[in-house]
């Protein structure tokens, strides 16, 4: 980016409107983004799972044994 004091010394600076419409545009980022967060949020949720029954078998466990 050059140094400019005015917007309108300069030609390459964009607006937040291109900005956001180039960012929301690309619709095979916007889907493979989803794919992480989707995946992410299925491993956090069995991880979970995972964690309680073994913590449910630990104190099973401690109670009985």
């Amino acid at each position: 980016m050059s140094d400019c004091h005015s917007n309108s010394e300069c030609e390459n600076i964009l607006s937040a409107d291109e900005i956001e419409n180039n960012l929301f545009d690309n619709s095979d980022h916007t889907i493979q983004l989803n794919k992480i967060v989707i995946s992410k949020g299925k491993l956090i949720v069995y991880l979970s799972i995972i964690y309680g029954v073994l913590s449910a078998a630990g104190l099973i466990y401690f109670l009985f044994f």
